[in-house]
């Protein structure tokens, strides 16, 4: 009875479920219906804002492919201009063959062939004659024909022939000097005309050429280094001209392409700012468009999986009620069964004791009510959630859990015509193996790690033990230079200056002029090559470095490193040389310090320096 009563009330609940989730899943297709269409429409503006978007690049692409071909169309004529300027005097000056060297040589050689008919026509004698009356005259060789009273005159070369009349012959023949005068003469003519041959220049004005061809040189090689830099301006970013022109190809091919495909009606496509305004504006569109398609995207599939979900949970109630229908047909059944077999007496004690397992269920289903009003709706849902996603977790991990094991049932089953055991001891020998090589690699691991720590406990211990006698050694030093009072905090760790304090004023090293810092640079050095000497026994029988005496001076043994300066106490003042002359002259003792430096003076208070010019 009670089976069939809880049976009862609990089909009812169902039904009542899924009359409650009726509405539910009615909203939730409401919903995917208005996502769906929103996702469509934002589908529909994120297609047209990447048309735009496309049309947009293409008019930017068009008006700078335009500019691009206008600019290196100007620079493809400038290049071949500059190409036939540079064709053409590269042509004059391999035709030239004069230069400015060679025209001292001409110049002399004309200016000697001047002096040298200068000098002729000075020296050379001449006859003059008057016809008395018209009478025929032949003069070497040649006839005329002399009016009366006509006058000529006959310059005297080497031999000269006068015919008169054919009844008079006169002979004249010029002097040796004359002769010579000639000669030289004719020697400068072949050497000018031998220059205007070998240079290709007028014969007849070979100077006059030679200057003109040299004036000319000089514009053709200005003019050819003019070209040159115009072509590499119109070379500029590409190596080669087929480059230049494969990109002005380009550029022209993207214009002729993109005037061929649009329809000459349409507006022409915006200047190359405004076109690139557009594109940007179009771009910006489109993420805009294709951003708010992803939200509308992701909403959907949410609405989607509520629908779904919905429709499962409905799905899944009425088939409870489907196997509640089925058990409480059962239950009443049995229920007819049992009465056959059951008192009425027998039976109302079974009440009573259903009655109070009912009472107690009641109870604990108030307790549970009670507990559920603690959650919230939104709490509720996540958990949920979380309970299907670690549900469907589990279901993945379970797949992959039995791929594995199947897997290695295919894996044992080929291994088990193989001879396992002695695998295991192969296995067994080679993990003996390695352990002994660990164990080895622990203890020389352990040996090293001593070996680091011994090392660099007594590195520790030596260098705590130049602390003292290089501080010392720094003071004794500094105090010649900087008085007596004066203290210099060194950094135990590195053994470098941290200040100075004089006359009670303590300065960072940092914050030292640049000659004090100069002047303690070289301090801390000349104390290092004194420390840094070679060793000598101690009474208690242990090589140490040496110390100074009483005296701040070393023993003879205590010889220190060498030293060289390089042009050092450029920043120090008269006072401050003489100081450091007695600290050179003192250290110099024991250490050789080598100085090298232009002015002599800086160092002349050093007593026992010897030195020596490199000129």
């Amino acid at each position: 009875m009670e089976s069939v009563e809880r049976g009862q009330a609990g089909l009812e609940q169902t039904v009542r479920t899924i009359e409650s989730l009726n509405p539910r899943a009615e909203a939730a297709g409401r919903k995917e219906i208005q996502a769906k269409e929103e996702l469509d429409e934002a589908i529909g503006i994120s297609s047209e804002a990447a048309i735009r978007a496309d049309e947009a690049d293409s008019f930017y692409l068009f008006r700078r492919a335009e500019l691009d071909s206008r600019l290196l169309f100007g620079r493809y004529e400038s290049y071949v201009e500059s190409s036939t300027a540079e064709s053409r005097a590269n042509r004059f000056l391999a035709e030239c063959k004069i230069t400015d060297r060679d025209l001292p040589a001409i110049e002399q050689a004309d200016l000697a062939l001047l002096k040298a008919r200068s000098a002729l026509d000075v020296a050379r004698p001449s006859v003059e004659f008057e016809a008395l009356d018209s009478v025929a005259v032949q003069i070497n060789g040649v006839m005329r024909t002399l009016a009366r009273g006509e006058r000529d005159s006959l310059p005297i070369a080497q031999n000269n022939e006068l015919i008169v009349d054919s009844r008079l012959a006169l002979r004249i023949t010029s002097g040796v000097a004359v002769e010579q005068l000639e000669s030289e003469l004719e020697n400068q003519v072949r050497r000018v005309g031998s220059l205007a041959s070998q240079f290709a220049l007028d014969p007849i004005d070979p100077i006059g050429d030679a200057r003109r061809q040299l004036v000319r040189r000089a514009v053709e090689l200005q003019a050819l280094q003019s070209a040159r830099n115009a072509k590499s301006q119109a070379l500029q970013d590409f190596s080669l001209i087929e480059e230049l022109v494969g990109k002005l190809d380009q550029a022209r091919n993207l214009v002729e392409t993109f005037l061929a495909g649009r329809d000459p009606g349409l507006p022409d496509p915006p200047e190359l700012e405004d076109a690139e305004i557009y594109r940007r504006d179009a771009f910006q569109a489109r993420d805009q468009a294709s951003r708010n398609l992803d939200s509308k995207r992701v909403f959907f599939e949410a609405m989607r999986e509520e629908r779904q979900e919905a429709t499962r949970e409905i799905g899944e109630l009425k088939s409870v009620t489907r196997d509640a229908e089925l058990r409480l047909h059962e239950d009443l059944k049995r229920l007819d069964a049992s009465r056959q077999l059951v008192s009425d007496e027998q039976l109302a004690q079974l009440c009573a004791i259903a009655e109070q397992g009912h009472l107690a269920a009641v109870t604990k289903l108030d307790e549970a009510n009670q507990k559920l009003s603690t959650f919230q709706p939104d709490e509720l849902e996540l958990r949920r959630q979380n309970a299907k996603a670690v549900d469907k977790r589990h279901r993945d991990e379970e797949k992959v859990l039995i791929a594995r094991q199947s897997e290695l049932r295919g894996s044992l089953s080929s291994l088990g015509d193989q001879d396992l055991q002695d695998a295991a001891n192969a296995a067994e020998g080679e993990l003996e193996v390695v352990r002994t090589a660990h164990a080895k690699m622990e203890r020389d691991a352990g040996a090293a790690q001593l070996l680091f720590e011994t090392f660099e406990r007594h590195r520790e211990k030596l260098r705590l033990a130049y602390v003292e006698p290089y501080s010392e050694e720094i003071h004794r030093l500094a105090r010649i230079v900087f008085g007596t009072q004066t203290q210099i905090e060194i950094d135990p760790s590195n053994l470098s200056i941290v200040a100075r304090t004089k006359d009670g004023v303590t300065v960072p090293y940092a914050s030292l002029s640049t000659g004090a810092r100069e002047q303690l640079g070289i301090i801390a050095r000349l104390a290092c090559a004194r420390l840094v000497g070679r060793k000598v026994d101690s009474p208690a029988g242990e090589s140490t470095q040496g110390t100074p005496k009483n005296d701040g001076e070393y023993g003879a043994s205590d010889i220190g490193v060498p030293l060289i300066f390089d042009d050092a106490l450029g920043h120090s003042d008269h006072e401050r040389l003489g100081s450091l002359g007695v600290v050179l002259d003192s250290v110099g003792r024991q250490v050789q310090v080598i100085v090298l430096t232009a002015d002599r003076a800086r160092f002349d208070k050093v007593g026992n320096a010897t030195f020596v010019s490199l000129n």
